[in-house]
């Protein structure tokens, strides 16, 4: 079991979030690197942010670079 997922891989977030089991692998928090400066609602239209809500994670903080994730 995976709790804890920090993905910075400078600017490449997407393809490392696809390339992952969905159905076995499913942490309760991920982390992913953002390179610019967003807003909590832009970031939900990005890709990242789609992909990892289809999986049943929200949006819950943003830090300068990095967008918090929680498996609801």
């Amino acid at each position: 079991k995976i709790d804890f997922l920090n993905i910075d891989v400078e600017g490449i977030g997407y393809e490392v979030l696809i390339s992952n089991d969905w159905n076995k692998y499913l942490p309760d928090v991920v982390l992913i690197e953002v390179w610019c400066d967003l807003t909590l609602m832009s970031l939900l239209s990005m890709p990242e942010s789609e992909l990892l809500k289809s999986y049943g994670y929200q949006l819950i903080a943003k830090t300068v670079n990095t967008a918090f994730f929680k498996r609801a």
